[in-house]
């Protein structure tokens, strides 16, 4: 007579080999994402090594000309890193009355 399992299925005599062969290929498996993580974690940081040791590239030299005037060749006014702080021109002097 087949021993029932918890999910009612009657696996025989066989129940222990079969739970037995699950849990192996359970195992199995993680241990091959495992070795997979590894070699990516690895050959991230072998890319990231080899990106921080490079030489950087000096700027484009039409870059300065954009970042100060935009496309249109004006200056910024929001741009304080290049052309320094916004300036305002000084108000107008009051007029004065004149008398008649």
């Amino acid at each position: 007579m087949p021993v029932p399992t918890r999910a009612g299925r009657g696996l025989g005599p066989e129940a222990g080999r079969v739970w037995a062969a699950v849990g192996d290929s359970f195992l199995d498996g993680m241990r091959l994402c495992l070795i997979v993580a590894a070699a990516l974690t690895f050959l991230a940081a072998i890319l990231a090594f080899a990106l921080l040791r490079a030489p950087r590239r000096a700027g484009t030299p039409g870059g300065q000309a954009v970042r100060q005037g935009g496309a249109t060749g004006t200056p910024a006014a929001h741009d304080e890193t290049v052309t320094g702080p916004a300036t305002t021109p000084a108000p107008a002097p009051a007029p004065t009355p004149t008398e008649s």
